[in-house]
């Protein structure tokens, strides 16, 4: 799947996408995609977008990432975006072919998000799992 070109959605099971939902945390079905911040490939962007909270990423200039978006439920105070992309992202299928609306678009595309539960613990949100791998090491440095 991964290695043929497919989308991060299909490695995400659905407990783990139904258990995402449950925190007000919505994955979509394809990757995020952008035509003017990326990394040589429209599915590979380069964000700059990044929570203002110092003690959670502290300065970093950009990451690559390849992967799903997130959209948030919105009234939720304990749920909150790590880094989102920029305003010309999108959610798109790759083929061309295929029509259907993107499910989020800039800074509403997620791509890092965390949530703190009512009794004090924490969770963490990522749609990539090449955003922590060895081909992105030295471009996401400061991140991993």
């Amino acid at each position: 799947p991964l290695e043929d070109g497919g989308d991060e959605a299909d490695c995400l099971p659905e407990n783990l996408r139904e258990a995402a939902i449950e925190c007000g945390v919505y994955f979509s079905d394809t990757n995020v995609v952008d035509n003017f911040n990326n990394a040589g490939e429209p599915d590979v962007i380069v964000t700059k977008e990044f929570t203002t909270a110092k003690p959670v990423f502290g300065k970093m200039n950009a990451i690559n990432y390849r992967g799903l978006a997130m959209t948030l439920e919105q009234h939720n105070p304990l749920l909150f975006p790590f880094a989102t992309a920029q305003v010309t992202a999108f959610t798109a299928p790759i083929e061309e072919d295929d029509e259907e609306p993107p499910q989020a678009i800039g800074s509403n595309a997620v791509l890092a998000a965390g949530l703190q539960t009512r009794i004090g613990s924490r969770m963490a949100f990522i749609g990539s799992t090449e955003v922590f791998g060895d081909d992105t090491t030295d471009a996401n440095k400061e991140f991993s």
